[in-house]
C-alpha cells in the first residue's frame, strides 16, 4: 500500500483504500485537530475535524465499521479555529475553541452530526483547553493553552450548560505554553497539570495547593534546545509512577523524564525518531498487542511498538506521507478491540485512519518485506543519533 497514491476529492470527499485497509477524509485547507467520539449518538465514533486556515468544522458520520458520511462543512468556530473536546458526558457537550473570535463555544451536536451553539465564554487567543478536577473547585475546570503567549488560563468551576465560571486565574509559565495534560506526578490522588513551554524548551507542572489558595508553578525539567510542543504522560519503565514523553521538533528523539515516584523526574534514554527532524505530534495506546506510540512529522507517520520483555524499548516502522500530521490519536474507531491511527494532516486530501492491528497495516505501508532490514538499520542509526543528542544536552 501507498499513502500517497488516491486520495478524497469534492465529489467524493471520502475514500477508501482496497479492502477499506485505510479511509481518507477531505478538510479544506488542512485540518488542524481532530476529535474520534460518539457525536451523533449511534454508539460509534464519528470524527471532527477543524481546519484553522479554512475557518470550519467538518464532521464525518460513522454509519457502519468503516462506512463514513460526510456532513456539509460548518463555519459555526469562526475564524482560526483549534482544538474541539468532550466537555461532558450527561448531557453531552463539547468545547470548540474559537481563536479568532476570542471565545470558548459550548456546544452540542445533532443526530444528523451537525454543532449547535448553546453558550460562550470571552477569552482571547485560545489554543486548546483541558478538563480537569480538583477538590473544592468544582465538577469541571478548564486549563486554557493560548495560540500564542506566556501564560495558562485555569477557569474555576466551568458550568457546561452556561459557561459561566467561578474564578479565573492567569499563571505565567514560560514562553509560549502548549496543551496542558492532566497527570497525578505524586501518587497523593490529586493531578498535576503538566505542560510545555515551546520557545523555552521547558517541562511545567500547575499543583493544586488547596481550595482556597493559588496553584503552585513549578518547572520540571529544561533542555537546551528541541522546541517541544507537547508532553504526553506514560509510565515508561512500567514502575507504577507516570514519566513523561517530550517529542522535540527540531531534534530527532523523544526526551525520557522518568519519575522517582514522588513527582521529581531524571532524563532517562532518548527514543530516537527515524523520520526528517521534527516531531509535530505524538500520542500513546495500548491494545491485545501491546503499547504503542505514533509520531507525526514531516513526510512521515512512525509506528512505535514496545518490544516485548522489554519495557521502554520500542521497534519502528516508518510509513512515507506527503506532508505532515497536525495532530493523531490512536483510538478504536471501528469498534473491532484494535486501535486505529487517526490523522489530522495539514494537506487538505491527507487526513485519514489507518486500521488495525497496526503493526501489521505499517508493515504494509513502511513496504515491502525485504526493506525490513534497511529499517532495522535506519532505527540503529537513529537510536545512536538520539543518544548523542542526549548527551550532548545534559554537558
Amino acid at each position: 500500500m501507498d499513502l500517497t497514491k488516491g486520495h478524497p476529492t469534492e465529489s467524493a470527499p471520502v475514500w477508501s483504500a482496497p479492502e477499506n485497509r485505510y479511509t481518507e477524509f477531505l478538510v479544506d485547507s488542512g485540518a488542524f485537530h481532530v476529535l474520534a467520539a460518539d457525536l451523533s449518538g449511534t454508539g460509534r465514533k464519528d470524527l471532527a475535524f477543524t481546519s484553522h486556515s479554512g475557518d470550519i468544522v467538518r464532521v464525518y458520520r460513522q454509519t457502519a465499521p468503516r462506512q463514513f458520511v460526510a456532513v456539509d462543512p460548518q463555519d459555526i468556530v469562526g475564524f482560526h479555529p483549534n482544538d474541539i473536546i468532550v466537555l461532558s458526558n450527561s448531557p453531552k457537550r463539547y468545547l470548540l475553541n474559537a481563536e479568532g473570535a476570542g471565545e470558548l463555544r459550548v456546544a452540542e451536536v445533532n443526530a444528523e452530526g451537525r454543532f449547535k451553539q448553546l453558550a460562550k465564554y470571552p477569552l482571547g487567543n485560545v489554543l486548546s483547553s483541558t478538563p480537569f478536577s480538583w477538590p473544592g473547585w468544582g465538577p469541571i475546570s478548564l486549563a486554557v493553552a493560548p495560540y500564542t503567549g506566556t501564560a495558562i488560563t485555569l477557569l474555576r468551576d466551568f458550568n457546561p450548560e452556561t459557561a459561566e465560571v467561578k474564578d479565573v486565574l492567569t499563571l505565567p509559565v514560560g514562553r509560549d505554553p502548549k496543551r496542558v495534560q492532566v497527570v497525578d506526578i505524586d501518587k497523593d490522588g490529586t493531578p498535576e497539570l503538566i505542560l510545555p513551554s515551546f520557545w523555552d524548551n521547558q517541562i511545567w507542572a500547575i499543583s493544586y495547593a488547596g481550595p482556597d489558595q493559588p496553584p503552585k508553578v513549578q518547572v520540571l525539567a529544561s533542555f537546551k534546545r528541541g522546541w517541544p510542543r507537547q508532553v504526553l504522560p506514560l509510565d515508561v519503565n512500567h514502575d507504577g509512577a507516570m514519566d513523561l514523553l517530550v517529542p522535540m521538533s527540531t531534534r530527532e528523539r523523544i526526551a525520557v523524564l522518568l519519575n522517582d515516584g514522588q513527582g521529581h523526574f531524571h532524563e532517562g534514554e532518548s527514543i530516537p525518531y527515524p523520520g526528517k527532524t521534527g516531531i509535530h505530534t505524538l500520542a500513546s495506546g495500548k491494545d491485545g498487542e501491546g503499547r504503542y506510540l505514533l509520531a507525526g512529522g514531516s513526510g512521515a507517520l512512525v509506528l512505535y511498538r514496545e518490544r516485548q520483555n522489554t519495557p521502554g524499548q520500542f521497534e519502528t516502522l516508518l510509513a512515507p506521507i506527503q506532508n505532515w500530521p497536525n495532530w493523531v490519536e490512536l483510538v478504536d474507531v471501528d469498534g473491532d478491540g484494535s486501535l486505529d491511527a487517526v490523522i489530522a494532516s495539514q494537506d487538505a486530501q491527507e487526513s485519514r485512519v489507518i486500521y488495525g492491528p497496526l503493526w501489521k497495516a505499517f508493515s504494509q505501508l513502511a513496504g515491502q518485506p525485504n526493506e525490513s532490514k534497511q529499517q532495522e538499520s535506519k532505527q540503529q542509526d537513529a537510536t545512536k543519533a538520539a543518544k548523542q543528542a542526549s548527551e550532548e544536552e545534559k554537558k
